[in-house]
């Protein structure tokens, strides 16, 4: 009785699992705010401005140099002269 209580134990813990992947493989797909770039150390990359003081202001500031990578899609950039 115990065996068997054991292996439904470990098959509904395997079917959560599963459920849980999918889940999760449904959320990357369906996410449009989502941005799954990765990026590598020395790569150029720009910034979006979040606000803007006018209409012709540009959308973007850069280029940056991602120097270090950080924990989950955190990175830390300079300048191009290294500032």
């Amino acid at each position: 009785m115990f065996i068997y209580i054991n292996l439904k134990k470990r098959e509904r813990n395997s079917l959560v699992d599963k459920r849980f992947i999918a889940r999760q493989n449904l959320k990357l797909l369906n996410d449009p705010k989502a941005n799954y770039n990765v990026y590598s150390v020395g790569e150029y990359v720009q910034t979006k401005k979040l606000a803007k003081n006018h209409k012709t202001d540009p959308n973007f500031e850069g280029p940056f140099v991602i120097s270090e990578m950080l924990d989950k899609n955190s990175y830390k950039l300079t300048d191009v002269q290294g500032k």
